[in-house]
């Protein structure tokens, strides 16, 4: 622990780092990183996100109090001091998970806190803390006060949002700032973040002038998160379906136009299109707006998605939107019938593989001499969209042989464990291959011999199933299918770490 404490705080490496790029790079490394098994880590801004937009707030919370009793009972030394000791003691807390019912415990119980301290430790959390938790802590207590004459914890804040782990907690604190400020400041986050970051600011973001009205329809919808999280609210405030009336949208208009459109077209995670004051309207206008863009791959893809919205989406309506809707699918029609699809995609497929084969699966496109010799000479770049052959059973076989061509033992991970295999890792990814080997029995032996001697549980649990799928369908044993993967199982079984795996295992070898 004394040892960390000679690395410059958080906030110091952040003001470095800006002040040499002029922003905070994605990968940039705010602390070490510390294995947990079992435990998944969150993207920078992700837990935040995912409670603010998909859970209805902490309620009481255990940590929260004791958090709380903690801080009163600190807060009377040396600031540095506490925050060195709330390192030591909770370093592991997600505070995310704790903010709302910390600030509720203080604020109910504010005769027994002293303002000053708290304010103080709140500081020295913010601009000395060298853990994430211990920023993010500070920022949450700083929200306690009104900080909009303090030019100083101003800046500080400033800073630390432009790192997407801290921007939802500094656009609490500017809470009090002037709507002039604190609309500067989202428009400052909104351009220069990526991700969870630049989907708060944008949320919060005032579309009050043309300048900011422009950039929302080009690049507002843009993130690395999704794009549904954007796209209704973009829609609202770029005046979308105005726009694309109006017609004569520029290059960049379109490309915008086109991610907005992406984000309201996928209601998965939130409301879209459906929120829209005119969808039927909007469709018929984009369709209109975007010209030879919507004959291109990714706008013949929209088209599809519009049609499959405009057929769900049959319950009574106005009049007027009945009109719209039928205008609309008749445009939909029309430039569908103008379209050499299977040319388009197949011409698509080097450059955009997701689109290509995605509508090759859906509209029956045989896409399985071009996307192999691709795979051929770019496996890496292109792998992933083997499920093309293995879901359609066309050159499965070939592709399965292809893939163990490529296994790299050198960069292969080895060796038992209980991680979960997310993230970044040193080999393509076996899994996106072997989930599909319970249909191919036999095949992919390599593969999921290599899964079983991986430390990923989700790879050792895709060659159980595999396993267990041949012998059933086959009607014969693990040890007659393949004596090999019969004896591999039978040494994984003794040290395997995962209780319901090795349970699997033994009934394979039984």
């Amino acid at each position: 622990m004394d040892l960390f404490y000679e690395i410059e705080s958080i906030y110091s490496r952040i003001e470095k780092v800006i002040k040499d790029k002029g922003y905070v790079p994605y990968d940039f490394v705010l602390e070490p990183k510390k294995q947990i098994e079992d435990k998944i880590t969150f993207a920078p801004g992700a837990l935040e996100g995912i409670i603010g937009h998909h859970c209805a707030g902490n309620g009481e919370n255990d940590d929260a109090k004791r958090i709380a009793e903690f801080i009163k009972n600190h807060s009377n030394q040396e600031p540095i001091q506490t925050v060195r000791d709330y390192e030591e003691k909770w370093m592991e807390q997600e505070t995310a998970v704790v903010r709302d019912a910390l600030l509720r415990e203080i604020l109910n119980h504010t005769d027994t806190y002293d303002a000053n301290n708290i304010g103080e430790v709140a500081y020295a959390m913010m601009t000395e803390g060298r853990y994430v938790e211990t920023v993010k802590m500070g920022l949450t207590l700083m929200a306690l006060f009104n900080m909009s004459e303090n030019e100083d914890v101003k800046e500080k804040l400033l800073t630390l949002g432009k790192c997407e782990d801290f921007t939802e907690y500094v656009l609490m604190n500017i809470s009090d700032w002037t709507d002039e400020e604190k609309n500067k400041v989202y428009f400052i986050f909104a351009q220069t973040l990526d991700g969870w970051g630049k989907i708060n600011a944008v949320e919060c973001l005032q579309a009050n002038t043309e300048e900011i009205k422009e950039w929302i329809l080009c690049e507002g919808c843009k993130n690395s998160i999704l794009y549904s999280y954007l796209g209704l609210e973009c829609a609202e405030k770029c005046d979308y379906l105005e726009r694309l009336k109006a017609g004569h949208l520029t290059e960049q208009e379109k490309l915008g136009a086109s991610d907005i459109m992406d984000g309201l077209l996928d209601e998965g995670p939130c409301i879209g299109i459906s929120g829209l004051e005119a969808p039927e309207e909007s469709i018929y206008w984009y369709i209109c707006a975007m010209k030879e863009k919507i004959t291109e791959i990714k706008g013949i893809e929209q088209l599809f998605s519009m049609q499959n919205y405009l057929e769900e989406n049959d319950e009574e309506e106005k009049n007027i939107a009945n009109e719209w809707k039928q205008k609309a699918v008749e445009k939909i029609t029309e430039t569908l019938k103008t379209i050499d699809l299977e040319k388009v995609v197949l011409e698509g497929l080097a450059e955009q593989p997701q689109y290509a084969v995605n509508m090759a699966m859906k509209q029956g496109i045989n896409i399985s001499e071009k996307l192999m010799e691709l795979m051929q000479v770019e496996f890496e770049k292109y792998y992933y969209y083997g499920y093309y052959f293995l879901a359609k059973h066309v050159k499965g076989e070939e592709y399965i042989e292809l893939c163990e061509k490529h296994l790299d033992y050198n960069t292969l991970p080895k060796g038992m464990g209980n991680e979960l295999g997310l993230g970044k890792k040193t080999h393509w990814d076996i899994d996106m291959v072997t989930q599909y080997l319970k249909d191919y029995p036999y095949c992919g032996q390599e593969l999921l011999e290599v899964s079983i001697h991986a430390p990923y549980t989700r790879w050792r649990n895709m060659a159980a199933n595999a396993l267990e799928a041949w012998r059933e369908t086959l009607h014969k044993e693990l040890q007659e299918i393949s004596p090999k993967l019969y004896n591999v199982v039978l040494e994984i079984a003794k040290s395997e770490c995962d209780e319901k795996l090795k349970k699997r295992w033994n009934n394979l070898v039984q």
